[in-house]
Order: C-alpha cells, then sequence, then structure tokens
C-alpha cells in the first residue's frame, strides 16, 4: 500500500540526515534548526487572513471543507469562494489551522520556564497542540486521510516537522547533529502517533490520549528507540488511515 511506502521514505529520510547530511529542500521536515527563519515567514495575511480565520469558526460544525471555506469568505464580505486563494480547499484550511495552533504554543513560554525537565516540558508543549484539536477532533480522520494520499504526504512530512521544530525550540532543546535529527523524528512521530490515537480517545477530557502522549515519551527516551517509535508509527497510521479511507470510499 502506499502509505507504507512514503512513510518509509519519511523514516529513511530521518536516519540518513543524522549520518551524512541533507540538502535544502531534500529533506522537507529537517530544514530549519529551530523555529526563528519559520517566525520571520509570514504566509497569512490581508483578506486570505481574514477569511481563514472566519472559516476556522465553522470548522467544528462543518469540518475542514469547502462548505467552511465558503461561509467564511461570506463573512469576509465575499459572494462567493475566490477558488483561486484556496486550490487545496480543506487542506489549505487544515494548514492554516496548524499554523494557528503551532504559533499558540508560544503562550506557553511563562509555564514552560517554572517545569525543570526538557521531557516534561515536550510533553507539555505536545499535550497544549493535542488538546487544541478538541472541538474538531471528530473532523480529523476525513482530512488526514486525504493528507496521507500520495499527492499530499510530502506536505503534510512538512507540517510535522514544522511543529517538531517549534516544540523542542520552546522546549529549549540544544542539541545538534545527529541527536537533533533523532529528537524532531521522535516529537513528529510521538505527535503523528497521538493524534492518530486522539481520534478513537473516548476518555474524559481525553485523558487516555495524555497518558499515552506520557508512555509514548517515556519509550522515546533512549535514542536507541528511535527506530522502534517511528515504526510504531508508520504502522499505526497505515492500519488507521487505511480503515479510514475505506470508510470514505477512496
Amino acid at each position: 500500500m502506499f502509505l507504507n511506502g512514503s512513510f518509509r521514505r519519511f523514516a529513511a529520510c530521518s536516519v540518513r540526515v543524522g549520518r551524512f547530511g541533507c540538502s535544502q529542500g531534500a529533506c522537507p521536515m529537517f530544514n530549519e534548526y529551530h523555529s526563528k527563519a519559520v517566525d520571520m515567514e509570514q504566509p497569512y495575511y490581508g483578506k486570505k487572513k481574514e477569511l481563514l480565520q472566519n472559516a476556522l469558526h465553522h470548522v467544528p460544525e462543518l469540518g475542514f471543507t469547502n462548505e467552511a471555506l465558503a461561509r467564511g469568505a461570506q463573512d469576509s464580505g465575499y459572494t462567493s469562494l475566490p477558488a483561486v486563494l484556496f486550490p487545496r480547499g480543506g487542506l489549505d484550511l487544515f494548514d492554516f489551522f496548524h499554523y494557528v495552533q503551532r504559533k499558540a504554543l508560544h503562550e506557553l513560554k511563562p509555564h514552560l520556564s517554572t517545569i525543570p525537565s526538557m521531557k516534561e516540558r515536550i510533553i507539555e508543549l505536545l499535550w497544549a497542540r493535542l488538546y487544541a484539536n478538541r472541538d474538531v477532533n471528530r473532523h480529523l480522520p476525513s482530512i488526514l486521510a486525504l493528507s496521507s494520499r500520495p499527492l499530499n504526504i510530502r506536505h503534510s512530512l512538512k507540517t510535522l516537522g514544522l511543529l517538531a521544530n517549534e516544540i523542542l525550540f520552546l522546549a529549549q532543546d540544544s542539541s545538534n547533529d545527529f541527536q537533533w535529527y533523532t529528537k524532531r523524528a521522535a516529537v513528529a512521530s510521538i505527535y503523528g502517533l497521538s493524534e492518530l490515537y486522539m481520534t478513537r480517545d473516548t476518555s474524559p477530557d481525553f485523558g487516555d490520549t495524555y497518558r499515552f502522549v506520557s508512555h509514548r515519551m517515556d519509550h522515546a527516551a533512549s535514542l536507541n528507540s528511535i527506530r522502534r517509535e517511528i515504526g510504531s508509527w508508520l504502522t499505526f497510521q497505515s492500519r488507521a488511515v487505511s480503515n479510514i479511507m475505506r470508510s470514505k470510499g477512496f
């Protein structure tokens, strides 16, 4: 199945760059060492940003869909959705949601400064990002299935990489060389696993997901476990998304 091949390429990339280095653009997850370069990037502004912000208000009801974008356009004063601004439809809205929630993690800086353990800071950041999905959680299976299709997978991995960069930067990680790559691969894998787990979590206030995150962090504490961590993600992702896509008729 295509998912196995795509995610194996991700795993191979994360190991390869640690040993031999990675040319610019070759491995989309790992181009920036921390968030400063990303902070200078402002991909959303003006009317487009306003439309996307308005569309997010409709996601809990409508999901990451063209319909939610159309409602956002109406709220922004458009009579119809300017499709040229959003060629990927709901995926463009999903990207904006990721961007907003990734930037919102910076609000945790004062709280993070009171946590002495880096592992605990990473858990706090992972959980904060996951908990931000609570109001849209029921819509995630469909958009994650779409994100995992062959044409979209590279972009999805880049999005995971940006999140991993942000989390490790805010957690004040100072590692470099091989550890830089392995830690970010681990954080990205743990988030991906936990996000999928959360879509099936029926426990009060997603308590089981929090415990799942903590368990995965304990499991990944040793750098020797990185391949197993990524392998777990590949297996979980492949099975879960395969089931979702079958149910949606893909």
